[in-house]
């Protein structure tokens, strides 16, 4: 007798058993707004910034867009649109009363092969009332697009990493000046003919210097002080072999200077930069990646982990020995969101906002605590 149709049946029913309150909802949902100011196909998140109760975003797809969202008025106002199909980079950052963004080839699959002259630009963003002056500071690094960025307060720069060779780049906001510092991504193992595993975040520690991985995830120290890069001797977490496939997702730094982040592996590690201390705090769900890391006011460590397509998970960490809680997939408009997000920050009104990183994407807040 053929059980598979029964063992099927079986399977199904305890599946549509599983509720959906079975995990706790860590990251409650507040709001979502649809960015249908910005073309369709030219709305996945790529940046987020608060500035002055407003959120700032950056886009990629078909085209990258600057966009600006009132929470009072639930309004999104595109100001800036990319020519040459290029799309932003991600870490949207603040100087002042400016915004730097990046321009790189879309690297979400929306779009298409932009024109080579769009590519690896920085651009800057001066924010005077409801108008937006932009000023092309040029290409960074020639043959290389910008696909991350950060901000040094200490030495009034805005550092990033390039793709596909993952090189250092140091900006004086002054100056208007760059600095290549070289190469600190690699290849991963048996794909040299791959672009290299580059990381999409850039810690900002509280001693003030900047913080990411780099070949093999090695994490690299920015000394803002005398502007040299180097490497130190801690890697982020990953499996024995993978090494070459590790690289920072994302982080957040804490009060007490301890650094959270997220590897592409799906690692969650704290590091402690005065130390140089990397303490593996485990991979809380089976799939890699995270999209964004957020502390709370009371210092719980909240974030969203998990791959593009592959539906995330949120997760809260308890530095204090509570360990992991496991909450259940993110609500966007009560149905859950399946591919993810391409920013996520503490923004107005003590909520937390993610953008989506697809191509219809909308702005979403939460509340953690």
């Amino acid at each position: 007798m053929n059980n598979a149709p029964r063992s099927i049946f079986t399977a199904l029913a305890l599946l549509s058993s599983v509720k959906a309150g079975d995990s706790p909802a860590l990251f409650s949902p507040v709001d979502a707004v649809a960015l249908t100011a910005l073309p369709a196909s030219e709305r996945a998140v790529t940046g987020l910034v608060a500035v002055a109760g407003r959120l700032y975003g950056t886009t990629t797809g078909s085209a990258g867009h600057l966009f600006s969202f009132d929470p009072a008025e639930r309004a999104v106002r595109d100001l800036h649109g990319l020519k040459g199909g290029a799309g932003f980079s991600f870490g949207l950052v603040r100087v002042g009363d400016a915004l730097f963004a990046g321009t790189q080839r879309d690297p979400t699959g929306i779009g298409r092969t932009p024109e080579p002259e769009a590519v690896g630009r920085l651009l800057r963003f001066t924010l005077t009332g409801a108008e937006v002056g932009v000023e092309d500071h040029g290409v960074a690094i020639a043959g290389e697009g910008i696909y991350t960025l950060a901000y040094s307060p200490r030495s009034e720069e805005v550092v990033g990493l390039t793709f596909p060779a993952g090189h250092f780049l140091a900006h004086g906001v002054a100056s208007g000046t760059t600095r290549d510092l070289g190469a600190i991504a690699g290849h991963r193992r048996f794909e040299d003919d791959e672009p290299c595993q580059v990381a999409r975040a850039i810690a900002v520690g509280a001693d003030g210097a900047l913080y990411t991985s780099g070949k093999d995830g090695v994490i690299h120290r920015y000394d803002p002080e005398s502007g040299s890069l180097a490497p130190l001797g801690a890697s982020i977490p990953s499996l024995p072999g993978r090494e070459s496939w590790a690289s920072l997702e994302c982080a957040a730094t804490a009060a007490d200077g301890v650094i959270y982040g997220g590897t592409s592996d799906g690692y969650l590690f704290r590091f402690e930069p005065r130390a140089g201390l990397v303490v593996n705090l485990g991979k809380p769900i089976r799939q890699g990646g995270f999209d964004g890391i957020v502390i709370s006011p009371t210092g719980l460590v909240y974030a969203i982990a998990g791959e593009r397509g592959g539906m995330p998970r949120e997760v809260r960490y308890d530095p204090r020995g509570g360990g992991f809680v496991l909450g259940g997939i993110p609500k966007v408009d009560s149905a859950s969101n399946m591919e993810g997000f391409g920013a996520v920050v503490a923004g107005p009104n003590g909520l937390v906002w993610a953008g989506e990183l697809d191509r219809i994407a909308r702005l979403v807040s939460y509340r953690i605590e």
